[in-house]
């Protein structure tokens, strides 16, 4: 019998922070800083090439009141990542009858070392949303 030929050589699984990693980490991190008086999950969607992730709010206490903080999204390279911060629809009427779309959205990360752009996202997030640490 003729040996088989490997077609896919040595496959090495690269340590890559992801998106939704990050982002599953920061709703463990929540639950824990808030004794689970407000706990946050992520809910992964994806359409066509574009990977969108919900970050949301979740209150037990409140019969699990939920609250979408912010979602992201990105493509299957992972980065840059995008968070917008309004909804798409969001239009404004320039005074002509033309409505043109509010550029409200925040580029982070256009490289996989690049995390600190997400955290200073997130805290932009925070100013705008009013939530404060305490």
């Amino acid at each position: 019998m003729a040996a088989q030929t490997d077609f896919w050589g040595e496959i090495a699984p690269a340590a890559v922070r992801t998106p939704l990693a990050i982002l599953r980490e920061q709703a463990a991190l929540l639950g824990a800083k808030t004794k689970n008086l407000i706990e946050a999950t992520v809910a992964t969607s994806v359409n066509g090439p574009q990977f969108q992730h919900r970050f949301n709010l979740v209150v037990p206490s409140l019969g699990n009141y939920t609250y979408e903080l912010f979602w992201v999204t990105h493509g299957i390279e992972m980065y840059p990542i995008i968070v917008p911060l309004a909804p798409p629809k969001d239009r404004v009427n320039n005074g002509t009858g033309v409505h043109r779309m509010v550029a409200r959205e925040i580029v982070v990360g256009r490289n996989k070392e690049d995390h600190r752009e997400f955290a200073r996202a997130g805290h932009k997030l925070r100013r705008q949303t009013g939530l404060r640490a305490r």
